[in-house]
């Protein structure tokens, strides 16, 4: 469990990797251990979107799953800031 630390977990925001992919991209890399050359990188960052998706815009959503949602997102502190009409 996350909040318990049973595990290492790199908690990683949409934003950051949007706004850096490649430093973002590095960081995890590093916490995975995996060698990340600089060509790697650029490859990979190139590939980022350049703004968030709303794809859970593509369907309709009942009050009940918004709520059930947002129990989730307010749950979890890695969470923190995002709610499910956020961007």
């Amino acid at each position: 469990m996350i909040a318990r630390g049973d595990y290492p977990v790199l908690t990683v925001r949409q934003e950051s990797l949007i706004a850096d992919p490649r430093a973002e991209l590095a960081v995890m890399c590093d916490f995975l251990g995996v060698e990340a050359p600089g060509d790697y990188l650029d490859a990979c960052a190139a590939i980022v979107f350049p703004e968030p998706h709303q794809t859970r815009a593509l369907l309709e959503w009942s009050d009940e799953q918004v709520a059930a949602v947002q129990q989730v997102i307010a749950a979890h502190s890695f969470f923190s800031g995002y709610g499910f009409t956020d961007c």
